[in-house]
């Protein structure tokens, strides 16, 4: 059996601990033994009891937003998830635009208006087709417009009449589409479930798939 560790604060693990539970069960299929170790017992320490600690590790997942516990990892040879840069940037957004702007003034992407990019409009003109895609610095930076958008309520009720969104991730090398609302558990199995956004996701990879034939 291979050994695998998975890293969270103490607090988040309790109100976590059925997922935990449930990634156990899975990799223990695989023949690895997913261990719990709480951060603070790895903050505390030293260099070489880290390294002792960890040194049958296949891997780690750390579910901290502690970018320089990964960097301990990565400086033993440990994969990590996410890595330093992955946990750094995405815990500070500053960084993340410091870093985007940094990324694309390399690339030679050099906008000739930048002073049209402004926050309050910027979906909006998005959504009339002027912008292909926008950035968002944060998951609800995004959802806001795009729900405020896609999504009506029947105020009588309390129930959404309608839930249109995809969520997709761009730059993979696979395909990847889904709804862009929770799992919806109260409602499975009780035809209540709102197929509207299951759809689109569908519509939209398959419009997409071409593309991903051609880079084959």
């Amino acid at each position: 059996m291979k050994t695998a560790y998975i890293i969270y604060y103490d607090k988040e693990a309790q109100k976590n601990s059925g997922f935990i539970e449930m990634l156990m069960t899975e990799f223990f299929k695989y023949d690895i033994v997913l261990e719990y170790v709480s951060y603070e017992v790895t903050a505390a320490m030293s260099g070489d009891v880290f390294k002792n600690s960890f040194n049958d590790a296949v891997f780690v997942i750390n579910r901290t937003r502690e970018y320089r516990l990964s960097k301990r990892f990565e400086d033993i040879d440990i994969k990590v998830f996410h890595s330093s840069k992955i946990t750094e940037l995405g815990n500070n957004k500053y960084k993340t635009y410091c870093y985007l702007k940094d990324y694309f003034k390399r690339k030679g992407f050099e906008p000739e208006n930048q002073k049209e990019w402004i926050a309050d409009t910027v979906f909006v003109k998005a959504l009339a087709g002027q912008y292909d895609v926008v950035v968002a610095m944060y998951h609800d930076q995004g959802h806001i417009p795009l729900k405020v958008v896609g999504f009506q309520l029947d105020a009588a009720t309390g129930r959404f009449t309608s839930l249109s969104g995809i969520n997709t991730t761009i730059g993979l090398p696979i395909l990847r589409t889904s709804v862009d609302h929770g799992t919806a558990f109260d409602k499975a199995g009780q035809n209540l479930a709102n197929e509207a956004s299951m759809m689109e996701a569908i519509q939209l990879a398959a419009q997409m798939a071409p593309y991903y034939r051609k880079k084959e």
